[in-house]
């Protein structure tokens, strides 16, 4: 027998669970979340309906047993009697950022790839008296925009999982190039002074290491991390690279 289609509306579901659910146990602002998924936060043209408690175990078609998730996932949500279990498990698997899920899943297969977190990583690839301030940030930012040129799309998924793994990896081996071969010896007195002196060699020596396998100029590193984004985004570390929907929130991470 062919189901029936669910008649409420997205925004009925909502107006719902907007009076019930903390904002923050979801992954998106109830005003967004007509058309962003509740556990990934990914803005779909069509988000399915989905029943807390399934058809087959009883559940109903009110609103009070329906949320709203992508395709992806609403196929790896849970089937169960107990409706309280799915808000746990958006709460503790939900997306931290807008548009960073796969981003995010990025961050934990590194971690399993290379046994330890990107934070670390970064952290290692840097001598000891460079590790103040803003200077991880802003070379990490900076080794970003090569590493991205050295990667691809995957059709119809965009930049995959694994790929930007290596993205994370290779901006980290290129910081950690760059002061080996370079041999950099810049005072580290101020900290300010020193990012950005130390930005702008990083990017010279990117032009010039990569220049057989992609072509750079200046240009493309967007100028510098602190020129390019507002007070309240360089404070909160929430934007991080040029490219749109890539790389947002790298930075809060690296720096948690």
């Amino acid at each position: 027998m062919k189901k029936s289609a669910i008649k409420l509306k997205n925004e009925e579901i909502v107006e719902y669970w907007s009076n019930i659910i903390d904002e923050g146990d979801i992954a998106v602002d109830w005003s967004d979340a007509s058309i962003r998924c509740w556990r990934c936060a990914r803005k779909r043209k069509t988000l399915e309906r989905c029943h807390i408690v399934p058809e087959s175990l009883g559940g109903s078609e009110d609103a009070s047993n329906l949320i709203l998730l992508c395709k992806e996932c609403h196929q790896e949500s849970p089937d169960v009697t107990e409706s309280k279990f799915i808000w746990d498990w958006i709460k503790n698997t939900k997306s931290e950022f807008y548009d960073m899920w796969d981003t995010q899943k990025a961050f934990v297969e590194y971690k399993k790839v290379y046994n330890e977190e990107v934070n670390k990583s970064l952290w290692m690839a840097i001598p000891e008296k460079y590790r103040i301030g803003n200077i991880a940030v802003s070379l990490f930012y900076t080794a970003l925009s090569p590493a991205f040129r050295l990667a691809s799309t995957h059709f119809g998924v965009g930049y995959s999982v694994g790929t930007r793994v290596f993205i994370l990896r290779k901006s980290i081996d290129l910081i950690r190039e760059y002061f080996y071969e370079e041999k950099v010896r810049i005072d580290p007195k101020n900290s300010k002074e020193t990012a950005s002196k130390l930005e702008k060699n990083f990017q010279s020596y990117l032009m010039k290491k990569l220049s057989n396998s992609i072509s750079l100029k200046k240009s493309d590193f967007k100028g510098s991390w602190k020129e390019s984004y507002s007070p309240h985004e360089r404070e909160s570390h929430i934007s991080f690279h040029p490219f749109s929907g890539e790389g947002k929130a790298l930075c809060k991470v690296v720096q948690s």
